[in-house]
């Protein structure tokens, strides 16, 4: 009770590149949060807490030379079919599409890819014939950073607890209706 316990990854998993744990809480309850270091970059991913059939990424980097990639991870039975749909104006780019078997996990890459222009930030959305669990992964040759799907909500915090501000913030309308939205 009360106390933390730290399980190490890179001991038990080797030469993967790619992994997903899923935690199973037998009597009370659990905070997780899965520490990745990539080159100089640490990310802190709280993970989520429960799988999607669809998952949305605002402002997705497509700048040449990063690093831009939606890692998805499949907990279930069946295969899951995922399809990748990215949204860059004036671009029309083709959905991507990805199969993810049972109990493993897979990437789609956004960038590099010749087939999104680097044109700046781009809206992704994936959706999947099975229930998963979608985080982005975005930086450069120099690590790279995690970032899971957010669920939506009518509420959002936006804390600059560095202190070096923020050059865009981005609301994405996940209804089929038009919304009024105040910052």
């Amino acid at each position: 009770a009360h106390a933390q316990v730290v399980l190490n990854l890179g001991k038990v998993v080797v030469n993967a590149t790619n992994v997903a744990v899923r935690v199973n809480v037998l009597r009370g309850s659990v905070a997780v949060v899965g520490v990745q270091r990539s080159g100089h970059v640490v990310s802190l991913d709280p993970g989520a807490t429960d799988t999607t059939m669809q998952s949305w990424f605002p402002r997705v980097t497509t700048v040449s030379k990063a690093i831009a990639q939606l890692r998805v991870a499949n907990p279930g039975p069946q295969a899951a079919n995922v399809t990748v749909n990215v949204t860059l104006p004036p671009f029309i780019v083709t959905p991507l599409t990805l199969s993810v078997a049972p109990f493993t996990t897979g990437v789609v890459v956004l960038t590099p890819n010749p087939a999104i222009p680097a044109a700046g930030y781009a809206t992704v959305t994936m959706t999947s014939s099975q229930p998963v669990i979608a985080t982005l992964a975005t930086g450069s040759s120099s690590g790279i950073a995690l970032s899971p799907a957010l669920v939506p909500a009518k509420k959002f915090l936006l804390a600059d607890f560095a202190g070096r501000g923020y050059d865009a913030a981005t609301v994405t309308n996940t209804s089929s209706r038009t919304i009024g939205v105040t910052f």
